[in-house]
């Protein structure tokens, strides 16, 4: 990743920011009519630790396979927008699927008192203890 970055080009590199100032700018026009967004955060059920290796140097290959299992994850990092995700239901081997929830500038504490209220719900439990908690 830092050759790839040390051999970008000036304008390589501004294209990339501007890219990234301009979905900013039209998540502000988004957030004039919504208090909040919700996406599911995966295109698919999750899939099994070690799908992602990392032992190669295809930045390009891991890149697309990240944004196609989870093509709005990166939307909350390239534009700075608070986000949280949280399990919201589980596939058929139970697993949990998560969804992202979004918030205008300034609006982290509308995203932890909205996911406070769907825990509330009672929507999501670990069926395996979790950090040496019990279930």
């Amino acid at each position: 990743m830092i050759e790839r970055g040390l051999g970008m080009s000036a304008g390589a590199v501004w294209r990339s920011l501007n890219a990234m100032v301009i979905v900013s700018r039209d998540l502000w026009r988004l957030f004039d009519g919504i208090d909040c967004l919700l996406t599911p955060i995966l295109s698919s059920a999750p899939l099994p630790v070690g799908s992602f290796p990392s032992d190669h140097a295809d930045t390009e290959l891991h890149f697309d396979r990240m944004a196609a299992f989870s093509p709005l994850a990166a939307l909350a990092n390239a534009s700075g927008f608070p986000a949280l995700t949280l399990p919201f239901g589980s596939d058929a081997k139970g697993l949990p699927l998560p969804v992202q929830l979004m918030a205008p500038m300034g609006g982290d504490h509308r995203l932890l008192r909205l996911a406070a209220r769907l825990e509330q719900d009672g929507r999501w439990t670990h069926p395996f203890p979790i950090a040496g908690l019990t279930v």
